[in-house]
């Protein structure tokens, strides 16, 4: 176990070293830190200027694609042209062999002329032979191709259903709004216990009353308890999907580096020299298959998760504010007690009660805060890949539709 200092609240805690650098909540103020293998601790914003180096890696793979897409049109045009001269070398050979079989039956007046008749032969034998291997390999590229073509028309459909999964994420994402309206009954039910507590104070006159105002505290007190758990709920799950989205960041570094590896994969299938390329190249489609499935999961988790939260946040906003208005009226009864006897000690240990609420609600708004302010710079950072996958599914089929 190594012991850190946390770079918000100063203080030490133990944590085990992670194998690669991973979201910590700081036991202490609950804040999000980073720590890296070597033991390091890293804020939430030298953590996101680290992310954005992804972004400008997906942006070079992009330009890369299209570079590769320009080769295989490339590759096209020039088998086109092949096809044409091979056309013109057949006419040229067909008319040789006849002007060389029209002169065997002329006279043989010299004998340089015969020997410049047999050497025409060879010369047309051989470019007879060069022209059908030209013929046989052009044969063998057209298989290729057709072969990509193939793998390209799977691509289209792999992408009609990522489509599929994303309108089903937009269903799961209408169901989160039936666990949104349990959430704002549970508030009317609080804010109708709050006006009625307040109606008490205002006609509060004995001991008794006293004593019910202090089990209005500790229902409040356990309201506040509640409210606390659900805030860690939600800050454990904000370090969680936080860890997601590194662990997609790190499988894409890992795709860059397989996709710098296979940039001759094509001009090796050219060659004819591409069936152990072929392999990596499906492998890696397959891989970008699932970094889209992966990436689109985290966006929907992410947003619930936000809307969750926005939710929580303005609900514990609210019953604070109202929590003031009903101490503010409290502490205006006690003084107008202040004068009598008999009724001091128990207005003061209930004023001591909450006081100490008052101190618990205080903390619990400073954590609400840091929350909002890490929720949010998460939720810049979710923008930007959004984005870079917006483009990077936008410039794949325009190069989809270049290729056919």
């Amino acid at each position: 176990m190594a012991v850190l200092t946390c770079p918000y609240c100063q203080k030490k805690f133990k944590v085990r070293p992670p194998e690669m650098e991973k979201a910590f909540l700081c036991p202490h103020c609950k804040s999000t830190v980073y720590v890296t293998p070597e033991g390091a601790v890293r804020t939430l914003e030298s953590a996101l200027m680290k992310k954005s180096e992804t972004q400008m890696d997906a942006m070079e793979i992009l330009d890369e694609l299209e570079k590769e897409v320009s080769r295989v049109l490339t590759a096209k045009e020039d088998k086109e042209d092949l096809k044409k001269k091979e056309e013109a070398l057949l006419r040229d050979l067909e008319e040789i062999i006849e002007r060389i079989r029209g002169s065997i039956g002329l006279p043989e007046d010299t004998r340089e002329k015969v020997e410049e008749l047999q050497k025409k032969l060879r010369d047309a034998s051989e470019r007879q032979a060069y022209i059908k291997m030209l013929a046989a390999r052009y044969s063998e590229k057209v298989s290729e191709i057709e072969q990509l073509q193939s793998r390209i028309d799977e691509l289209e459909r792999r992408l009609e259903e990522y489509e599929g999964l994303i309108k089903k994420k937009d269903e799961e994402v209408k169901s989160w709004s039936g666990s949104y309206r349990e959430l704002k009954e549970k508030y009317d039910k609080l804010s109708a216990a709050i006006i009625t507590l307040q109606e008490r104070l205002k006609g509060a006159g004995g001991g008794g009353d006293v004593e019910g105002l202090r089990e209005e505290v500790s229902r409040l007190k356990e309201e506040v308890k509640k409210r606390d758990e659900a805030l860690q709920t939600y800050a454990s799950a904000i370090a969680e999907r936080d860890e997601i989205i590194e662990r997609w960041s790190e499988s894409y570094r890992e795709l860059k580096e397989k996709y710098d590896k296979l940039a001759t994969t094509v001009e090796d299938l050219q060659r004819g020299e591409g069936e152990e390329e072929k392999g990596r190249k499906e492998e890696l489609e397959k891989e970008v298959e699932e970094l889209k499935r992966r990436l689109e999961e985290v966006t929907g988790e992410m947003e619930g998760m936000k809307r969750e939260l926005e939710g929580k946040v303005e609900e514990l906003k609210r019953w604070e504010e109202s929590y003031n208005q009903l101490k503010e009226k409290y502490e205006e009864l006690l003084k107008a007690r202040e004068g009598r006897e008999g009724g001091g000690e128990g207005d003061e240990v209930l004023g001591q009660e909450l006081t100490a609420l008052k101190s618990q609600l205080e903390e619990k708004e400073k954590m609400i805060e840091e929350e909002v302010k890490r929720r949010e710079a998460l939720e810049e950072e979710l923008e930007g890949l959004k984005k870079v996958h917006k483009e990077l599914q936008k410039r794949f089929r325009d190069a989809l539709e270049k290729i056919k």
